[in-house]
């Protein structure tokens, strides 16, 4: 678990980072020889990500606050 002065937008990092893997695999960009590579793989980017964010240092300004589609349309606000 990233330390508190982590948490703040660490679910769109490491969003990003397993949708990056799962484009790449969907695209055909990169290959895995089954499933279950694909799942170990995948555990693999979570993982170097929450160490990353667990060794960042304390940010000196708040990170910017992301929001998708989803977050809108989940909170009910319109898309921009």
């Amino acid at each position: 678990m990233p330390p508190p002065a982590a948490r703040p937008g660490a679910d769109f990092v490491i969003w990003t980072a397993v949708h990056g893997l799962a484009t790449l695999l969907a695209d055909g960009l990169i290959t895995v020889d089954d499933p279950q590579a694909a799942d170990r793989q995948t555990e693999r980017v979570v993982r170097a990500v929450l160490t990353g964010l667990r060794q960042e240092p304390e940010a000196t300004e708040p990170w910017p606050k992301v929001r998708s589609a989803h977050t809108e349309r989940t909170a009910g606000r319109p898309r921009a």
